[in-house]
């Protein structure tokens, strides 16, 4: 099983180490990868480092090239089984179980909770963790993503739901509250926490690894 991510910076932040310890503990076979430019440090608790010679700068950069640069690492980086995550998430439950069942794709819904427009929801109905057996998808997503460019518009959601609707792959989604849950507490039967908290994050999530994660034996 592999889990990937990607990140570029001129220092790993403090976050990335309980996201890789998370999934050390809940799923001991996963092979873990980051995906890179050629000048970001490697993650030292990854169990590998990919790097690309990317064709957009990567540091500094805007919200869209991001999402080009990270969809480009996912469509070159040969992997035919992954599933994809963002650093800012903690897991607190093995996923490898979803790997046998017969999808191309398994995405995690937004959270119903999560207080955005109804119109934001049908731009937006999806967030990071992804199963993906199907690496096809992936590169249909960058080709969507490259057409949005060329009108100056590049989110990675929008285009995934595009393909997502395409009819052209097998799709399962999850449930938010469970695999893309907001840590306002911590609750067993969630299974993903994401933390989309800003630069609060450095701190918040090894706290939250540490007090409620990290010693937990009844998973």
């Amino acid at each position: 099983m592999n889990v990937v991510f990607y990140h570029n910076n001129t220092i790993l932040p403090p976050y990335i180490e309980p996201f890789t310890l998370s999934i050390r503990q809940h799923m001991p076979n996963a092979k873990i990868i980051h995906l890179t430019d050629e000048h970001t440090p490697g993650c030292p608790t990854a169990d590998e480092v990919r790097r690309f010679s990317c064709p957009w700068p990567t540091q500094p950069v805007n919200l869209e090239t991001v999402t080009m640069i990270g969809a480009y690492y996912l469509a070159e980086c040969g992997i035919e089984e992954m599933l994809i995550s963002d650093p800012d998430m903690l897991y607190n439950a093995n996923l490898e179980p979803l790997f046998a069942d017969d999808y191309d794709v398994t995405l995690a819904a937004r959270p119903a909770y999560d207080r955005v427009s109804d119109a934001y929801r049908r731009l937006y109905p999806y967030n990071s963790m992804m199963i993906v057996k199907n690496s096809q998808f992936v590169k249909d997503c960058y080709l969507q993503l490259r057409r949005f460019r060329r009108m100056n518009w590049a989110r990675d959601m929008e285009a995934r739901s595009l393909i997502v609707n395409s009819g052209k792959y097998k799709v399962r989604i999850l449930d938010g509250e469970t695999y893309n849950a907001r840590p306002k507490r911590f609750y067993p039967q969630i299974k993903v926490y994401h933390f989309r908290i800003g630069p609060a994050k450095d701190t918040v999530m090894p706290d939250f690894y540490n007090t409620y994660i990290r010693n937990r034996d009844d998973h």
